[in-house]
């Protein structure tokens, strides 16, 4: 039979236990959604999903005619006599497949 402090120390304990678990699920939970929101941020959209906003400095995913990629800098433009285009530098006529914001930065 146990005395009435060893089961008041038990009692101790496992209260001790679920508050010390209690906060672990809690930081579990914060971390897993700070996880989620920064991958969101760093999500590369394909072109065909959306397109960012006009003129906004994005990093941008180029295919090359050889099926090979690279990444650079760049924006979309809506010109009324142009049409829609990308541009990174001087160059124009890009096969963009992908963009990432630099929003995050």
């Amino acid at each position: 039979m146990k005395t009435k402090q060893e089961i008041e120390k038990i009692a101790d304990n496992y209260i001790d236990n679920m508050e010390s678990r209690s906060f672990w699920d809690s930081f579990i939970s914060g971390y897993e959604t700070c996880q989620k929101e920064y991958e969101e941020k760093l999500h590369w959209i394909p072109v065909e999903e959306r397109l960012p906003e006009n003129r906004e400095h994005v990093l941008i995913k180029v295919l090359r005619s050889d099926k090979s990629t690279y990444i650079v800098t760049g924006s979309i433009v809506l010109d009324s006599k142009l049409g829609i285009y990308w541009q990174s530098g001087n160059a124009t006529q890009l096969n963009v497949t992908h963009w990432l914001s630099l929003s995050f930065l």
